[in-house]
């Protein structure tokens, strides 16, 4: 990798981090596209993955007072049973899946029907989309 897009990519994970920081969404959307159209699938997944930690971890340091977390809990409960069934299968969609995976991603939570709509108070829930949203990450880098 060349040191000016090293350098495009380090604006770029920065111009993201805001985005979401400010919106509370499309950061990282945006910032896994571009990778995977620059990166092999795989780099841009790790990439992405580093940055994502460190972005979200500094605004959970930021804002821990305010965490609610037995929603929390619960919704980890969800990721570990995603990661597991992973950890047997272990699929790794090719990049067209992956960027189609990428491009619905936003509209999901559109698609359902009122009273399936997320509820964090929902032990249920919590798990079933701790589920789905790790199962996306892992298929796609991002869950939106």
């Amino acid at each position: 990798m060349s040191p000016v897009l090293i350098a495009a990519l380090g604006l770029l994970m920065v111009a993201t981090a805001f985005l979401s920081g400010l919106f509370g969404m499309a950061g990282g959307l945006i910032l896994i596209g571009v990778l995977l159209a620059i990166l092999p699938l795989p780099a841009a997944m790790v990439l992405h993955a580093i940055t994502q930690m460190a972005s979200n971890g500094w605004r959970a340091v930021l804002w821990r007072r305010h965490i609610r977390w037995r929603p929390v809990a619960v919704y980890l409960i969800g990721c570990a049973l995603a990661l597991g069934l992973w950890a047997l299968v272990r699929y790794v969609p090719d990049k067209p899946v992956a960027l189609l995976l990428l491009g619905v991603t936003p509209f999901m939570a559109r698609l359902l029907p009122a009273g399936l709509r997320p509820d964090p108070d929902s032990v249920w829930q919590g798990a079933i989309y701790g589920t789905i949203c790790m199962g996306l990450m892992l298929m796609t880098g991002v869950s939106g």
